[in-house]
Parts: structure tokens; sequence; C-alpha cells
């Protein structure tokens, strides 16, 4: 266990969750302590330069080729003895959550039926889906939800925020070009116009399932869908393959850094769990 007292900590695929003192990357930065950066490119940093690498819900948005090609990236970047820990979505856990679902959705309770609906979603949806949200952007626009509690519950918070912000707006619509001026989102912005172009062509040439099928292959290799899932058993495997020792399940408040609950990135400052679905686990470099 090391104190985080004058170390290096590097947290990657960010969001808008992050601290200050850290080296923060996220593919679109939306605060200017957020280096934007594609991952999928591997980390821009030198070799040995961080004594803990961190990322949350995101090694499971690579294949597992890609994946295991990443966690080589964060070893390159740590230092000797340095630390990695990551978060992602608990396989077995939500597993085990559908089958529990079962026997409330054949009592036939409205609050049953729309837990096992839910539990559905989260098997597959973020794998499957066409378009940003999916089909659990929906479920959760819907004007009521029977069971707000139970996915509250499974997810967090975050959640239940999709529906104020979904709506469109001009403080929607503000927030998205301010995070765009903040990202320095002008390649983003062409790659978007190119895209437009790319697909209006498609369309001419192919009709409209050729547009369909280029704007849905276009989306799915954007970085929202979920290629890979792990169980800590897999996890494991992948950390030990990617050259990691001392591998250990964690929960959101422990870690080999004695100061990690005191950052709120895996914890709310109440101490429950910020994203209550998460696998968490921990390794050595060597």
């Amino acid at each position: 266990m090391f104190m985080a007292v004058g170390r290096k900590i590097l947290n990657l695929g960010c969001g808008s969750r992050f601290n200050l003192a850290h080296t923060n990357v996220d593919f679109i930065s939306t605060h200017p302590s957020v280096r934007a950066w594609d991952l999928t490119e591997g980390i821009p940093f030198d070799d040995a330069t961080f004594d803990l690498v961190y990322h949350s819900h995101l090694l499971e948005h690579f294949s597992a080729e890609a994946g295991q090609c990443f966690l080589r990236e964060c070893a390159r970047v740590l230092k000797p003895a340095g630390i990695i820990r990551m978060a992602v979505p608990d396989l077995e856990m939500i597993a085990r959550a559908y089958l529990a679902t079962l026997t409330d959705h054949f009592n036939d309770s409205p609050s049953g039926i729309a837990n096992h609906s839910w539990m559905l979603l989260e098997l597959y949806d973020q794998t499957v889906r066409t378009q940003p949200g999916g089909a659990m952007k929906q479920f959760l626009l819907a004007p009521e939800l029977p069971n707000r509690d139970f996915i509250q519950q499974r997810v967090g918070s975050d959640a239940l925020k999709i529906s104020a912000a979904a709506k469109p707006g001009p403080r929607s619509l503000l927030r998205k070009l301010n995070a765009l001026r903040r990202s320095g989102g002008s390649k983003r912005l062409y790659q978007k116009l190119a895209a437009g172009v790319v697909g209006g062509i498609a369309g001419l040439l192919l009709g409209r399932r050729g547009r369909r099928s280029f704007e849905q292959g276009w989306f799915r290799t954007g970085g929202e869908i979920h290629q890979t899932m792990y169980d800590y058993h897999a996890l494991e495997r992948v950390l030990r393959q990617a050259g990691f020792r001392g591998i250990v399940r964690r929960d959101h408040q422990t870690s080999y850094c004695a100061e990690w609950s005191s950052f709120f990135l895996d914890n709310e400052p109440n101490g429950l769990a910020y994203k209550p679905d998460s696998l968490y686990a921990e390794g050595l470099k060597p």
C-alpha cells in the first residue's frame, strides 16, 4: 500500500469524474484539466511515467484483442511496482440479478415486469444498439418508471439524469457547443461532416438501406457500445496476460493506494458506490 502524496496518477476515459491533481485523459475534453486523446491509438505518455493508472467502465468498450493491447499500454506507462486499478460492468452480477427478476416477472407485478425488462437491457442493449442511448435511453425516458429505485440501486443515480439531459433545447445545445469548444473539437466536427457526406453518397449509390448500414457502422465504431464483458475470472486472466501481478478483487473504496476513497472516483462522499454494477480489480506492475 502506498500514500498518494507526490505520486503521479493517470485517469483514462475520465468523463466528468476526475481529480484536478491527477492527469486526466478522455476522448473528448469537457474541462481544461482533461486532455483530449483517442485511446484506441495508445496512451500518449512515456514509459514508466505514472505510479497509478485508473480507468472506469472503459475496458469493455474495446474488443478483447484491443483491450489486451490497451492493458499492455497501461503497464508500459506505469513505473515498476505501479498500480493499475479498474472498474468494469460485472457480468456475473448482471447475470445473477437477471435470474433473480424472473420470479418477480412471473408474479406479474408492474415493478417485477419492469425489473425484468431492465435486466434484459443490461444484458444486451449496450452490445447491440445502433443509436446513442439505445433501448436503455428509451426505457428511462418513459413518463413513469415503476422501478426507479431498482434502477438507481443497479446502476447509480446518473442513469436517472438521462431524461433531463436528453431533452432538446437551448441549454443542452449550449452544453454540446461548449464541450466541442473546450475539446478543440474541430477534428471531430470535420469527421462528423465528412461522415454525413459519405453517408449521403452511400444513399445515392445503395439506397436508404445502404445509408442506414453506413450510419449504423459509423456509430458502432464510435466507442459507445460494449464489445467485451468480464467477470472476475476473465478480468484476472487478461491482467495476468498483460504482465500484472498481485491481482486482487476490490470494492469501491479499498485499494493499494491508501487514500483512494478520498478522490471520490469510485465512491460518493456518503460512501456509496458511484456505479453499483461495477467489478473492481487492481494489479501491480512487476
